[in-house]
């Protein structure tokens, strides 16, 4: 099974309770209750699937910054992976996952408004 990638499977978010109760207090102990993470989250924490869902978004109306979500779909496994293994600066990746996490965090109701439309 070495070698073989996982099936794709898009992200997708799953209701918990209210989105920013969740990714701002660490709701379910997956968060470390601040807005400052000390470490990069997870694949399944709350604000990296936010964000994913806020970036496959932007990507797929062509929105500002659809690029950036491009890049972000291209390389983010494998920038993960060399922050994980301490060959990337992992406070710096922090710090740009941070501002990012909060960007789609703050577009939160105008996603909800725009999907229903």
């Amino acid at each position: 099974m070495s070698g073989q990638k996982k099936p794709y499977r898009a992200p997708t978010l799953i209701s918990y309770g209210h989105v920013k109760e969740i990714v701002q207090t660490g709701g379910g102990g997956m968060g470390d209750g601040t807005n400052t993470c000390k470490i990069l989250y997870g694949v399944e924490h709350p604000r990296t699937l936010l964000l994913r869902a806020r970036l496959r978004m932007v990507l797929a109306r062509k929105e500002r910054g659809w690029r950036l979500a491009a890049l972000y779909g291209r390389y983010g496994r494998k920038t993960a992976d060399l922050i994980a293994r301490g060959l990337l600066p992992r406070r710096l990746f922090t710090a740009l996952f941070n501002r990012l996490t909060d960007w789609a965090l703050d577009e939160w109701p105008g996603m909800i408004k725009r999907s229903i439309q």
